[in-house]
């Protein structure tokens, strides 16, 4: 989901079938307004430029019967004429878990997912920097075995911040999780191929962190470590003092002196997270299930104090979010759901 002004734009990452287009809603009415058909099967990343007038996509894949389907790269479009620019990034990106154009338009930040390991290319830098003018990378950085599940510009545009989560221990790590894969039948539908890698892996030897790219130094700085778990969504505040983290754990930092302000008490793992305009509330959003056919639990959107981490308000949906936005004056927010719907609520009466 990305926004400009009054506009919300979504596009849809279903892995079960292929729905590649950027849709464009009315923040006030909820009317749609136009739609765009890229070539990329699913969408896992969007955002519009700073002046309005391109819109990128990042694809990933889908599954057709039990065969994944890859369209990995970006997509840019032109909003006025609705048409294709560029093209690029197949070579170098697989699953685009996140975009955004710099805040001067001048660069593309994208953050992606590792190769499959018969998949050759993985050179293990998951973020890059794009040039606006002909889409040719700038920088690459972000090593990392693991994936990039997010990555952000400052609001100044000076650092990049990206969501590291470190491969797991190894194929000989115990899991708890070994049982419901044999109850589902996973295992055995990989053991009726010809050369099947099982693996077998601990969630918790996690080490996740929020690692820290100076694009004016061209290095990184000291990054932030968090609680062994995963680390999924990031967001600024609009004056870039504060930066706030999701997943395993809800956080805001301090980013002038990287130090952890509060840890927020949520129920469970949230996806993703977003600050009011005038940062006086924080918003994260989630919902899981354990298995397959079971009931989804804790689903919505919550919303925080950012200041005091109180809990103001749930807002319930039957399926998970991944997806959360503010309107430009504050008083609604947008959700992205898990089957591609719009989610929107009035929030005036909460405060």
């Amino acid at each position: 989901m990305a926004t400009l002004g009054d506009l919300i734009f979504t596009g849809a990452n279903r892995h079960q079938g292929v729905e590649g287009g950027v849709r464009i809603w009315n923040s006030f009415t909820g009317e749609l307004i136009a739609e765009i058909g890229t070539s990329l099967n699913s969408i896992f990343g969007l955002a519009v430029s700073p002046d309005g007038r391109f819109v990128a996509a990042g694809g990933g894949g889908a599954v057709f019967g039990q065969r994944w389907e890859y369209t990995g790269g970006v997509e840019v479009w032109n909003l006025e004429k609705k048409q294709r620019v560029a093209r690029f990034g197949e070579e170098e990106l697989f699953f685009v878990t996140s975009i955004e154009f710099a805040p001067d338009g001048k660069t593309l930040l994208t953050s992606s997912s590792p190769r499959p390991p018969q998949q050759p290319g993985d050179h293990y830098k998951r973020v890059r920097l794009w040039r606006t003018s002909g889409f040719k990378t700038l920088e690459t950085f972000g090593e990392c075995d693991g994936g990039i599940a997010s990555a952000r510009f400052s609001p100044t545009g000076q650092f990049v911040v990206f969501a590291a989560n470190p491969a797991t221990a190894g194929a000989n790590t115990p899991s708890v999780h070994v049982a419901t894969l044999l109850r589902q039948k996973v295992v055995a539908t990989l053991l009726r191929k010809k050369e099947p890698s099982i693996y077998r892996h601990d969630v918790n030897s996690f080490s996740p962190s929020i690692r820290i790219w100076n694009a004016v130094s061209k290095r990184e700085e000291p990054e932030l470590e968090l609680p062994k778990g995963r680390v999924r969504g990031l967001a600024f505040s609009l004056d870039g003092r504060i930066l706030a983290s999701c997943g395993s754990s809800l956080l805001s930092w301090n980013f002038d002196d990287r130090k952890v302000i509060m840890e927020f008490p949520q129920k469970s793992s949230s996806s993703c997270v977003a600050f009011s305009p005038d940062g006086r509330i924080l918003a994260s959003g989630g919902g899981y299930r354990f298995e397959p056919g079971r009931p989804y639990q804790d689903c919505g959107v919550t919303l925080w104090d950012g200041n005091t981490g109180r809990l103001i308000a749930f807002l319930p949906h039957e399926r998970p979010v991944h997806s959360l936005a503010f309107s430009p004056d504050g008083q609604r927010i947008v959700a992205g759901g898990e089957r591609g719907e719009l989610l929107m609520w009035s929030i005036e009466s909460y405060g």
